[in-house]
């Protein structure tokens, strides 16, 4: 007895769907890596970004003056101990805004707010621009300042700086220079003017927590709050008087009051000095640099 059995010619309409599901599951699954793949990369470009301005920075800011109190315009009221701003970019907005930040803002000769020099050195020059429209067998062409034949740069990294006591001595040997590094800050007046609030202890044996609760008089809206305090920016605790110091926000949570934000409860990366009663916001501020200094003072071996 012989079976025939039919041969087969082709696939079923069936399998072509089911194949046609699995393929576009997998498409999918690879589009939506793309974002997360091209904010990962941001971030990092910007981690990178960040630590060559702040090196840059630290440079610049201890070879042009920012260490030499006759280089200061005004002169600090306390002059054993001095407690300084610079930031010519912002106008000197943390000072201005947050008066309680108990910092004099200073200007270094002709840096001072909306000059051209200023630009020059407190602005990162690195983020280039090219010119992407020639044909694909070309590769990009960077673009010039018409006027001075320069490199054209988006400028949208740049930096300022305090220099406080280290130490509560009546006359103390060094101090804490702090290089703050901004990510599209702008320039002039700062695009939105920090912020201050008070910073409350929280119940707990250890009065250093690094997480406190800080209440914001006038509240703001909840769009203003993710611009100013979003997770991995810098802040600056103070107590006005002999404290200060810039902390990496890890978490804000926002205290919303008649559909305003009136406070938040701040998490830092660093323990809180039980002192510190105050919180200044930058925005912006993305990163920091710390270095102990001496000031330079002038001696039978210097003009």
């Amino acid at each position: 007895m012989t079976v025939s059995v039919a041969s087969r010619r082709g696939i079923t309409l069936l399998e072509v769907l089911v194949s046609l599901g699995i393929l576009s599951i997998g498409l999918a699954c690879v589009v939506a890596l793309l974002p997360a793949g091209a904010s990962e990369a941001k971030k990092a470009m910007d981690a990178d970004r960040r630590s060559a301005v702040a090196a840059a920075a630290t440079a610049d800011a201890i070879t042009r003056g920012i260490l030499n109190p006759a280089t200061w315009t005004p002169v600090p009221a306390s002059t054993n101990r001095p407690a300084i701003l610079v930031d010519p970019l912002g106008a000197n907005g943390l000072v201005s805004a947050s008066p309680a930040a108990g910092l004099t803002a200073v200007t270094l000769g002709n840096f001072g707010a909306g000059t051209v020099a200023a630009d020059e050195v407190f602005r990162s020059q690195d983020d280039l621009v090219y010119d992407t429209t020639q044909s694909d067998d070309e590769p990009p062409v960077p673009r010039f300042y018409a006027s001075a034949g320069k490199r054209a740069s988006k400028g949208t990294f740049s930096w300022l700086a305090t220099l406080v006591p280290a130490t509560t001595d009546a006359l103390p040997q060094f101090f804490r220079l702090s290089v703050v590094v901004c990510n599209r800050r702008g320039s002039g007046v700062a695009a939105v003017a920090p912020l201050a609030g008070t910073l409350l202890p929280v119940t707990g044996t250890d009065p250093r927590t690094s997480t406190r609760t800080a209440t914001f008089n006038p509240g703001m809206t909840s769009e203003t709050f993710r611009d100013v305090c979003p997770a991995g920016a810098v802040v600056l605790l103070s107590d006005g008087a002999t404290t200060w110091a810039w902390r990496r926000l890890l978490q804000a949570a926002p205290l919303v009051t008649s559909g305003l934000v009136t406070g938040a409860r701040f998490s830092f990366d660093h323990d809180v000095s039980s002192t510190a009663d105050r919180v200044h916001l930058v925005q912006g501020a993305i990163g920091y640099a710390e270095h102990f200094v001496t000031l330079e003072r002038n001696s039978s071996w210097t003009r």
